[in-house]
């Protein structure tokens, strides 16, 4: 829906899709995914569907052994420009495995009000609550033909799992110029609340709370055979993490607090002409600039704080030929 998926630092949050929602999926290599970001070798674009024209309310229910029950409630409708729906879901199941609790509450929103001069505003909204992830880790060959229902021990003893609570906003504006010319402008804020417990001791509790915001915004003109779009995006990541051991699943004491500060700034231009019938020739490229900066708190071991720089220009082209 036009929020990244993929932080600054490079790390993928997932865990906020609801697929029970999804309209379409969609797969995008080579030149065009430079649009989605730094990682421009490939991107998974996921947008939520839209309200529909009648009201409606639609439930899905799924039980099984191991559990399971996942329970999902979705209703929206039209009212004159105003388009709306609303997706809330469920899931619990208590595993096949020891260790192996999971229970999470997912809603998901999405409002599009249509404005005069074939403007839209459209709202993305997204909430998770993830109280109980338990991990029952990995089995050796001989433990696995002993018990494959049995957890890993160490991760019995140190409480192995973690929890995640994240709310999720965006904020998309399109305007269409006529003629194939158009606009979109994009702003997203994340707050991250994340908690684990690893199977060791030392620094094996890990907690963090993330701010992560940004924007972006495209230009695109298109015509009867080319197209050419120019764009940016922005985002700031802010984590606050602290690290403590992990004392058979009770918090030990801090062995790391520090503030991490991640910046980035894209610039991007697409082009795609069709010389010919069946042929098409595209072009991207992409410039990136990447700042990193820890802040170091815990220092009684030291001063760890430090910063890095990364810039890239990234240029790709191909051509399209359909034999038939």
């Amino acid at each position: 829906d036009g929020i990244p998926a993929t932080t600054p630092d490079g790390q993928g949050e997932v865990d906020g899709l609801d697929l029970g929602s999804a309209a379409r999926i969609e797969v995008l290599r080579g030149p065009s995914s430079v649009f989605y970001g730094a990682a421009s070798g490939g991107v998974i674009r996921i947008e939520t569907e839209s309200g529909p024209s009648e009201p409606m309310v639609e439930t899905r229910w799924t039980v099984g052994e191991n559990g399971l029950l996942k329970a999902q409630v979705k209703t929206g409708g039209t009212v004159e420009d105003l388009t709306v729906l609303l997706s809330i879901s469920h899931l619990e199941i208590s595993g096949h495995r020891e260790q192996n609790l999971t229970r999470n509450r997912t809603l998901n929103g999405k409002v599009e009000l249509q404005l005069p001069k074939r403007q839209m505003l459209r709202l993305v909204v997204n909430l998770i609550d993830y109280p109980r992830q338990d991990d029952p880790g990995g089995l050796t060959r001989a433990q696995a033909a002993e018990d494959p229902r049995q957890a890993r021990p160490q991760n019995v003893l140190y409480d192995g799992g973690e929890r995640v609570a994240q709310e999720r906003i965006g904020l998309q504006y399109r305007r269409d110029f006529g003629q194939g010319s158009g606009v979109v402008f994009n702003v997203h804020s994340t707050h991250r609340d994340f908690a684990n417990k690893l199977p060791f001791e030392n620094g094996g509790q890990v907690s963090f709370q993330r701010h992560f915001y940004g924007g972006r915004g495209r230009f695109t003109q298109t015509g009867d055979r080319h197209l050419f779009s120019l764009g940016f995006d922005a985002d700031v990541q802010i984590d606050d993490r602290q690290n403590n051991d992990n004392l058979s699943g009770r918090q030990g004491p801090l062995v790391l607090d520090q503030k991490e500060r991640v910046e980035a700034v894209g610039l991007y231009s697409f082009f795609e002409y069709e010389p010919a019938r069946r042929v098409r020739r595209t072009a991207g490229l992409r410039h990136d600039w990447i700042h990193f900066n820890v802040t170091d708190i815990f220092i009684k071991d030291g001063d760890d704080s430090g910063r890095l720089r990364f810039s890239a220009l990234s240029p790709s082209a191909g051509v399209n030929w359909d034999l038939s």
